[in-house]
């Protein structure tokens, strides 16, 4: 385990660190060990030793968090599936915003949703927690002369933000 070939099946030296159908793969291991771990405390029910059926508790725990483990490995190959679809133009910023008002974005538990009253935007994802998706729109110049390229709402959140900037549509 400690030798200098041992990065494990899926290590550094093979690609990423993760895909999406690797994801996919480990959430069904997940998924399918919870269906069996719960049928095993179904069953425990029916044993007539009661100190058999206390000493089980532990599985409807541990099949809850096998629960868990499969969702979230089921978001994250979502995740990697959308970074991977990402525009070659897409606004550089590392965080999302609305594309229409901006930095107003609020989010929990992998949700997203606006601020902006009448804004009724909503995102089953995280968008405030990944790089921008948006394309490109608009050339912002800060007071120094420097510049960089956005989206509509990035642009827009600059405006706003930036004193002494300059945002310019590109056409």
């Amino acid at each position: 385990m400690g030798d200098a070939n041992s990065s494990g099946q899926y290590g550094a030296a093979r690609g990423p660190w993760m895909t999406p159908a690797r994801a996919r793969e480990l959430a069904a291991t997940a998924a399918d060990l919870y269906r069996q771990l719960h049928e095993a405390d179904l069953a425990r029910d029916a044993d007539p030793d009661p100190a058999r059926r206390r000493a089980g508790w532990r599985l409807d725990v541990a099949a809850g968090g096998l629960q868990s483990a499969a969702e979230e490995l089921l978001d994250t190959a979502d995740e990697l599936i959308r970074l991977a679809a990402r525009r070659a133009d897409a606004c550089p910023m590392p965080w999302g915003a609305c594309p229409e008002h901006g930095a107003t974005l609020r989010s929990t538990g992998g949700r997203c949703w606006r601020t902006t009253p009448g804004c009724l935007r909503r995102w089953q994802h995280n968008r405030l927690g990944e790089p921008c998706a948006e394309p490109v729109t608009h050339r912002v110049v800060d007071a120094d002369g420097e510049g960089i390229d956005l989206c509509d709402g990035h642009a827009a959140d600059a405006r706003v933000h930036l004193i002494g900037a300059r945002v310019i549509p590109l056409s």
